[in-house]
């Protein structure tokens, strides 16, 4: 579970690095972007090392992405109105993959060990 999180905080650099070198967000929200990076790479080591209230907050910080993500009017619409330059669709394929499609991943295959667990006792 914790290559789920490294590849989604590798997404969102990688999206953030494109936004900060094109110049298309302020630097707050730079380094917002690098903390957030970070939380989850933290995360991602202690669930490596098998911490369940690591692999529970994976779980959290999973939904809390989809649900902020999908109430940002600028994210939603880079999705649904894509531009046709080479930047701006890895930027969207980072943000679609970092901000959804790993999350949702994440929360997939926590519901399914934990039914595994819970069917084992």
């Amino acid at each position: 579970m914790s290559i789920i999180m490294v590849l989604s905080a590798m997404f969102l650099a990688i999206g953030g690095l494109i936004l900060r070198t094109e110049n298309l967000v302020p630097v707050l929200l730079t380094f917002s972007t690098i903390g957030t990076i970070i939380i989850i790479l933290v995360v991602a080591h202690f669930v490596n090392l098998g911490k369940a209230w690591a692999i529970h907050l994976g779980l959290i910080l999973g939904i809390v992405s989809i649900l902020f993500n999908l109430s940002q009017p600028s994210h939603i619409n880079a999705i649904l109105h894509p531009h046709m330059n080479y930047e701006f669709m890895v930027l969207v394929a980072s943000e679609i993959l970092g901000f959804f499609l790993l999350p949702a991943a994440y929360i997939i295959f926590y519901l399914v060990e934990f039914r595994k667990i819970l069917g084992k006792n």
